[in-house]
């Protein structure tokens, strides 16, 4: 099937669109919240999707290496609706799709984050809140950004506060946007976490081959460590390969530690992560260079 055929199954209906919000995000009264609010609407969205839908590489590293491709969009929709959720590369085509459902102007753009180029899918959202507004949405990131970005600033955007994480925007002369992190040592320093290339509006089928190379490519991070992410309320909760970090919810600093054995490790996923059956996390730890041993 050619590209342009496949992006065009990238759709949902408005039934499907609020099934999933009403059932799946537990979010009640939806269409009179809607009609009421569209930018509190979708920040809501947002917080509902962190607190259900998990940034993952679990499924895919449950998948045997060489038989692992980018999925077709009616696997992601599944997997969606079973609460798994996925990396950027399917969460963010999903929530897309969702807003388009809902009757909102939305387009992708390419993202490059710590130096992997076009390897972030990005949303922006036209006329949210007056006609030539513009927001960026982030629901598949392993980072939590809890609302919608207005991107109406000219260089520099406000200081935002989301769990542990201290972020802002700095636009560049050729329209880019620099995605800066508070470094994590108590200092007053920034580093470049991505660049946004919010200006160049692609179509999904845009990302169709890079997202197909990183899920065949064995040295992929997603492909050589189960990565699980998800909200509890501001708190944040990780495990990211060997390493579990969260956040408590007094001074939000971002805390971790390493885990001593797959058999430990399994029973982190499966406490904190219960819609995944537990034979999938022993599959997905058995097909990972975990870098411990197991018990």
């Amino acid at each position: 099937m050619e590209y342009t055929d496949e992006a065009a199954t990238f759709c949902l209906s408005e039934e499907e669109a609020f099934s999933f919000i009403e059932d799946v995000l537990a979010i009640r009264n939806a269409r009179q919240k809607l009609e009421c609010d569209r930018l509190a609407f979708i920040d809501s969205l947002i917080h509902s999707m962190y607190q259900t839908i998990p940034f993952q590489s679990l499924y895919r590293c449950s998948i045997p290496a060489k038989e692992r491709h980018r999925p077709p969009f009616s696997i992601i929709k599944q997997n969606m609706m079973k609460k798994y959720g996925g990396t950027c590369e399917t969460i963010q085509p999903f929530f897309k799709c969702l807003l388009d459902a809902l009757g909102f102007k939305t387009d992708l753009f390419p993202g490059s984050i710590l130096g992997n180029v076009d390897g972030h899918t990005g949303i922006v959202v036209h006329n949210l809140e007056f006609h030539g507004s513009k927001h960026m949405v982030e629901v598949g990131c392993a980072c939590p950004v809890l609302t919608a970005i207005p991107l109406n600033f000219e260089k520099e955007s406000q200081m935002y506060s989301h769990s542990f994480l201290t972020h802002k925007y700095l636009r560049r002369a050729d329209g880019i946007l620099e995605w800066l992190h508070r470094s994590k040592d108590g200092d007053s320093g920034w580093f470049k976490f991505a660049e946004l290339n919010i200006s160049r509006l692609v179509d999904i089928s845009y990302f169709f081959v890079k997202n197909e190379a990183d899920y065949t490519d064995p040295s992929n991070k997603f492909n050589c460590g189960v990565w699980a992410v998800r909200m509890n309320g501001n708190r944040f909760f990780a495990v990211k390969g060997s390493t579990i970090k969260w956040s408590e919810e007094q001074d939000q600093q971002l805390l971790s530690q390493n885990i001593g054995s797959k058999e430990e490790l399994k029973a982190i996923l499966h406490k904190n992560f219960p819609q995944f059956p537990l034979r999938m996390i022993e599959q997905a730890l058995s097909n990972t260079r975990q870098s411990i041993s197991p018990s």
